[in-house]
């Protein structure tokens, strides 16, 4: 009778924590669609023409009119300073 109550009281253990780690994985993955919804994705609005009109098509114009400090931080000069060594070659 013993051995019949152990394997009732695993099967019940079994059912119960199939039960939890559903909910819990609801749970988790709703959260997750959740998180997602909120993030937003900031893209500069150069990056966005890039289907139009290329990945590196009139970039350095469009930086250096549009977005002078992106430019500096891409080729670390000032248009001023690219424009002279551009002359320079």
């Amino acid at each position: 009778m013993d051995i019949v109550r152990r394997r009732h009281c695993r099967k019940l253990l079994k059912k119960c924590l199939r039960v939890v780690t559903t909910a819990l994985i609801n749970d988790i993955l709703e959260f997750i669609d959740e998180s997602n919804e909120e993030k937003r994705i900031w893209v500069r609005e150069w990056i966005k023409r890039r289907t139009v009109l290329g990945a590196s098509e009139n970039l350095l114009t469009e930086l250096a009119l549009e977005d002078p400090e992106e430019y500096r931080l891409c080729l670390r000069m000032t248009t001023e300073n690219f424009e002279q060594l551009l002359y320079l070659v």
